[in-house]
């Protein structure tokens, strides 16, 4: 089934302007990437499930002791690395823990191999991998893996999002006052601020809200339709860029706080998710925030 939101992607757009056997060369090669995105996912999280933190083994990458980072994190990355370097070497890749490596390439993956690194250190199996690949700029493949639940959410190209292979359904939930938010941020300083800020508006506004603290894995619950909107400012893209576009190849309304496309290549962006008359309403009440 194609996606009901597929333009929002950019898919057709940049395919439109290729000959036919281009279009039929990326289809195919979309698909590979999303194949091969599956078995390192699913690769890296096993590893992530047999691996609990024992002690120690925590470091932070910034001085407020905000972002922390484990041998773990590391490991499961090489896990991710190894697999599609060496099955797309000329490919470009960033990867939240060794940066980037940029090739000239058109095909980009976006790697965060343990969102949720806090949960995972504190013993809460909410934590996950995800792994999105861009081609010219726009995401064309999403993954997303929960090893301690072992559900896995994934789209490419235009078709509809899954989990286990079941499509996905969202919420039909269309006004904020009867909606279940979850909120989130990045770890940045200022964005702590601004998360307390839009947790103590939005809050009384909406049924109830959620900081399930792992990003991706949250706005796959709302892909799912088990919570209604996501509101998360000042995200970094290798966080969000697998998840958001799950959500949107499964129908959902995918923009930042003031109802603007969402900007897959700037390093922070508010984040909104939501179905489309639910996320109009809160496009509105988000300008009073």
């Amino acid at each position: 089934m194609l996606c009901n939101v597929g333009c929002q992607s950019g898919l057709p757009s940049l395919i439109s302007r290729a000959s036919v056997r281009d279009m039929e060369s990326i289809a195919s090669r979309i698909e590979h990437s999303w194949q091969v995105a599956i078995g390192a996912a699913k690769a890296a999280g096993e590893y992530i499930a047999q691996h609990p933190l024992e002690g120690g083994g925590v470091r932070f990458k910034d001085e407020a002791g905000l972002n922390a980072v484990t041998e773990i994190d590391e490991a499961a990355e090489r896990i991710i690395l190894d697999t599609v370097q060496k099955t797309f070497p000329e490919d470009s890749i960033f990867s939240e823990e060794s940066g980037d490596v940029a090739t000239g390439s058109l095909w980009k993956w976006v790697i965060d191999p343990l969102d949720g690194t806090t949960n995972f250190t504190h013993n809460l199996a909410h934590s996950n991998v995800s792994i999105a690949l861009l081609y010219d700029g726009k995401p064309v493949v999403g993954v997303v893996f929960n090893p301690f639940t072992n559900e896995l959410f994934s789209a490419y190209g235009t078709t509809q999002s899954t989990v286990n292979g079941v499509q996905l359904q969202p919420s039909i939930c269309a006004v904020a006052s009867k909606a279940i938010i979850t909120l989130g941020r990045s770890s940045e300083g200022k964005a702590k601020i601004r998360h307390a800020a839009l947790y103590g508006y939005l809050h009384p506004l909406v049924r109830t809200t959620r900081v399930l603290g792992a990003s991706a894995i949250d706005l796959c619950m709302v892909a799912a339709g088990r919570i209604d909107g996501a509101v998360w400012n000042d995200m970094r893209h290798y966080d969000v860029a697998a998840a958001a576009f799950i959500a949107q190849n499964a129908g959902l309304i995918v923009t930042d706080f003031s109802g603007s496309p969402f900007n897959w290549a700037v390093p922070l962006s508010d984040l909104l998710i939501a179905p489309v008359q639910l996320h109009a309403n809160l496009v509105n009440l988000l300008k009073n925030s």
